[in-house]
């Protein structure tokens, strides 16, 4: 029976305790584990955090990719969010066809690659390794796990007895998540994101608080790391300095298109105080002339809410009108275009059909 304690930390001595996993992802993660221990000395808690953050580094240019992507798919929502819905319409595949075509346009000149989004997600990959590798290694025991950790959570082949990594773990992400993900930036609708930053904490501290603390370590270096990685993409300044498209800023709705807030006047003068003065006085200081003076108070309110709230619908109709003009003037042309083909085609069936015709008749004179 081999004893592992006699077993030397070596490259390849992780194999010797009989953790071999073949060519999948938990192999490339106990490559990388096993050399950042080996080479750099560490005691296994600090290894595991060293390859979270090796792990974090090697994925830092995607992450960035996915953020610039964000950002930009971002700022033409407005734009594209009514154009992907023409295209989930069901019955007009022509109309389906034109929207993805004029999508795919938009995209192209804001510079978007909807594909850069998604390749952050090899982090699930990894993420797999670590947790089935720590797993096996904890089952053993490999050995100084049972004493290789720090604080409350020396021994790393059980769970944490105060649950404050599966907690933290938990609160980082809940954190993240809210203000928009590993990224910095993202697409989804504010209720979207709120299921999801209540959603995922929970169901990672109920799927994590039962595994052994290497396990809950991992995670929790994990999360501290995309939390710091979403506070730097959203510093303007390092998104300056990597050449990354701006966070669009959040949209304030102005005073005058509201009809529940009022415009922001500057303090009267003493003089328009006087005048203010001078006409209550004259129109009386009894009961019903005050109630006069809110009513006509109230009455010029309700008018300039009514005739500013006219002006921004109006305003609405008129690029709505805009719009359809133009589609009708576009398919008014393709149906110009389609109609000369047509006639052209008729045209020249024509001149085919009397040219045979005049041939029968001179080859019936011919006989003759």
């Amino acid at each position: 029976m081999t004893d592992f304690h006699q077993i030397t930390k070596k490259i390849g001595f992780l194999k010797e305790l009989g953790l071999d996993y073949g060519n999948g992802p938990t192999a490339v993660m106990e490559w990388v584990l096993e050399h950042i221990h080996v080479y750099a000395g560490t005691p296994w808690w600090i290894s595991i955090g060293l390859t979270a953050l090796a792990v974090r580094v090697a994925l830092f240019k995607p992450y960035m990719d996915a953020s610039d992507v964000s950002a930009r798919m971002s700022s033409v929502k407005d734009i594209t969010t009514p154009i992907q819905k023409q295209m989930t319409v069901r019955g007009n595949p022509d109309a389906a066809l034109k929207a993805r075509l004029e999508l795919q346009m938009i995209y192209k000149r804001a510079g978007i690659r909807p594909w850069k989004v998604f390749v952050p997600m090899l982090q699930v990959f990894t993420g797999y390794g670590m947790w089935n590798l720590l797993r096996g290694m904890s089952s053993l025991p490999v050995p100084g796990l049972e004493d290789g950790g720090a604080l409350w959570f020396y021994n790393l082949t059980i769970p944490d007895p105060l649950f404050l990594l599966p907690a933290a773990t938990s609160g980082l992400l809940y954190y993240t998540l809210k203000k928009g993900g590993e990224t910095g930036s993202t697409t989804m609708s504010p209720q979207a994101t709120r299921i999801m930053s209540v959603a995922f904490p929970a169901v990672s501290f109920l799927f994590t608080f039962w595994l052994p603390a290497s396990v809950q370590l991992s995670f929790a270096a994990t999360s501290g790391l995309s939390w710091i990685q979403m506070r730097l993409f959203q510093s303007a300044r390092i998104r300056d300095s990597f050449g990354m498209y701006p966070l669009p800023q959040r949209k304030q709705v102005p005073a005058s298109a509201s009809p529940y807030k009022g415009t922001m006047r500057a303090p009267l003068t003493q003089a328009e105080l006087d005048r203010k003065y001078e006409a209550a006085t004259t129109q009386g200081t009894g009961f019903k002339a005050m109630v006069g003076r809110k009513m006509d108070e109230m009455t010029h309110t309700v008018k300039s809410v009514t005739s500013q709230g006219k002006d921004y619908l109006g305003q609405g109709k008129e690029k709505i009108a805009e719009r359809l003009q133009k589609e009708e003037l576009r398919d008014a042309q393709k149906y110009e275009e389609r109609r000369k083909r047509e006639l052209a085609e008729e045209t020249e069936a024509k001149k085919k059909i009397a040219s045979r015709r005049a041939r029968r008749v001179e080859s019936k004179m011919t006989r003759r």
